[in-house]
């Protein structure tokens, strides 16, 4: 009976990180910048580089912060938030991007891309000057199993002429 149950836990929580999708941070910029996840601290991700986790639920979201300052967390200097929450009950992840003391990537295109995208607000983000068109920033969602792929510093191509009125406020 325990056997039976375990097997199936495993199977449970093997299919469920499976659909879930992973999170990329791509550094297409010509200097370093820094990640700060729930289990890193202050990655530094060189030109480049890239950092990947799982798309994993936790209580109120998880914030993936990014920044060109090294101690940009510990000295309130200029950060991006890039925050998703896996909505399991409705097979969603929902995403945004914020900038909090100031704009870290001013000037740089910002680009989230969702990768085998599902769902009617599945759409990429772009940030042409690394700041929030507007001021203000939307929330978007898509189903499972799409990954989510942020690019500092970098148009990833594929453009459609929708991708000009992301972030737009209607």
């Amino acid at each position: 009976m325990y056997t039976l149950f375990t097997i199936l836990t495993v199977i449970g929580a093997f299919s469920f990180s499976v659909l879930s999708g992973h999170i990329a941070i791509i550094n297409a910029c010509q200097y370093d910048i820094y990640v700060w996840t729930q289990d890193i601290v202050g990655l530094k991700l060189a030109p480049h580089t890239q950092y990947s986790e799982g798309i994993y639920e936790s209580y109120g979201g998880v914030d993936i912060k990014l920044s060109t300052a090294p101690e940009a967390v510990s000295t309130c200097s200029a950060q991006m938030f890039f925050t998703y929450n896996l909505v399991i009950e409705r097979g969603q992840v929902w995403y945004a991007l914020n900038n909090i003391y100031g704009s870290p990537f001013h000037g740089e295109q910002v680009t989230v891309v969702p990768v085998n995208p599902t769902g009617e607000l599945c759409t990429r983000i772009k940030w042409r000057a690394g700041v929030s068109p507007r001021g203000l920033t939307r929330v978007y969602w898509c189903g499972r199993p799409t990954s989510l792929h942020l690019y500092a510093c970098i148009d990833p191509g594929n453009h459609s002429p929708s991708d000009d009125h992301n972030e737009q406020i209607v």
